[in-house]
């Protein structure tokens, strides 16, 4: 089995905990490989080290070592590659990991091939400029709408399938899928959802109404998002998994779908999705 290790060496003890999974692996009979960056930090490991292009086409799975953000910046490549991806939590709360440090002998599991994927919904953000270009984003968690580190409101106007939902006047609005749902959007106010549900969520972030309240659409709706200029022009951003910011002009639409694209989280069926939601929320106090 080949696994490529991904470590956000951030974290504290990233770098000790990554040789102890290292280890681990190569005990089991797997070839390890790690991006070629990596190479001066592990070099007495036993893994191998090139391309990460290249190494991620030749893996079997992806073995993400950090708390939720490594995991969602490791799945797009997953995705992109149709690579299961683990996580393993250096983080505080970690709702994607399925192994915790204390886990790490649950590895020879995942070796002999007894583990399941969840397939996890993308959400696909699509700018639309005046002249009809089109950028494309894709998120896990998240996207979200808001003026960036300015401390004003934004007003937008939100459509589902051309017909109008609202105008909101907020911070800023959250759309997640549910898998985000436990992100951003849950400390917004957003509810849960079951992650084998597909839907979006939308959650106002400190709306301006008391009326302003979540809504989760049905996976196959189209939404649409317009800036509406009140009493000023400043930019707008959208945010993608809280890792890319892309500055919105009052005049560009953003159009808000279900992906096609699919993340294969490794799972094993140890515990569930609400036995891991009750451990993380009740941890923290």
């Amino acid at each position: 089995m080949k696994i490529l290790i991904v470590p956000n060496l951030r974290k504290d003890g990233a770098a000790g905990h990554t040789r102890e999974v290292i280890r681990r692996f190569i005990e089991l009979g797997c070839e390890v490989t790690l991006g070629e960056q990596f190479s001066y930090i592990f070099e007495n490991s036993g893994a191998r080290f090139g391309n990460y292009s290249t190494e991620l086409s030749r893996a079997d799975m992806i073995v993400a070592i950090g708390g939720d953000g490594t995991i969602i910046h490791s799945a797009k490549d997953a995705v992109t590659a149709d690579k299961p991806i683990l996580g393993v939590n250096l983080g505080r709360l970690g709702f994607l990991a399925q192994l915790e440090l204390q886990d790490l002998g649950l590895l020879g599991e995942i070796v002999a091939g007894n583990y399941r994927t969840e397939e996890r919904m993308m959400v696909k953000a699509t700018r639309v400029l005046p002249d009809s270009r089109r950028e494309r984003y894709y998120a896990l968690n998240d996207i979200v709408l808001s003026k960036g580190a300015l401390s004003r409101m934004v007003d937008l106007d939100v459509r589902c399938q051309n017909e109008m939902v609202g105008a909101f006047r907020a911070d800023g609005l959250i759309f997640a899928t549910p898998t985000g749902s436990t992100a951003y959007s849950m400390s917004a106010g957003g509810p849960i959802v079951d992650p084998a549900i597909d839907s979006i969520v939308m959650t106002p972030i400190c709306p301006h109404a008391l009326g302003s309240r979540p809504l989760i659409f049905a996976p196959e709706k189209v939404l649409s998002v317009n800036q509406r200029i009140v009493n000023y022009t400043d930019k707008l951003y959208m945010t993608i998994d809280g890792e890319q910011a892309v500055m919105i002009n009052p005049e560009d639409k953003i159009e808000i779908k279900r992906s096609t694209r699919r993340v294969k989280l490794v799972a094993l069926d140890r515990r569930n999705f609400y036995e891991i939601l009750s451990d993380k929320l009740s941890s923290r106090g």
